[in-house]
């Protein structure tokens, strides 16, 4: 998606804990004129079906919130990303989408 940054996804409790289920995520955007928007939020995963999530997030610079639907391809290389309009702040202004695991070197 253009201007989109990497997504940074990490856990952040212990697997027998009761948000063992609840991921946090950092990202940033590039817009126009270099500006940077930070955001973050948390990715909760469905406990009865593993290859879905529901993506919260935020913007740190406004009042700006979005939630989307995540699901899992089939190999685990690739999350597809369905925005939610009538659940963000701006309405239908994000279009579906997909994360790719980077590798690193």
């Amino acid at each position: 998606m253009a201007g989109a940054g990497p997504t940074q996804v990490s856990l952040r409790n212990r697997w027998y804990s009761k948000q063992s289920g609840v991921l946090y995520f950092e990202s940033v955007d590039s817009g126009s004129g270099g500006q940077r928007r930070y955001h973050d939020g948390h990715i909760v995963l469905d406990p009865w079906v593993p290859w879905l999530a529901s993506r919260f997030d935020r913007y740190r610079d406004s009042n700006e919130v979005a939630q989307q639907q995540l699901v899992l391809s089939k190999d685990n290389s690739v999350i597809y990303v369905f925005p939610r309009p009538d659940r963000s702040t701006l309405g239908n202004v994000y279009t579906a989408h997909a994360w790719v695991k980077a590798v690193k070197d």
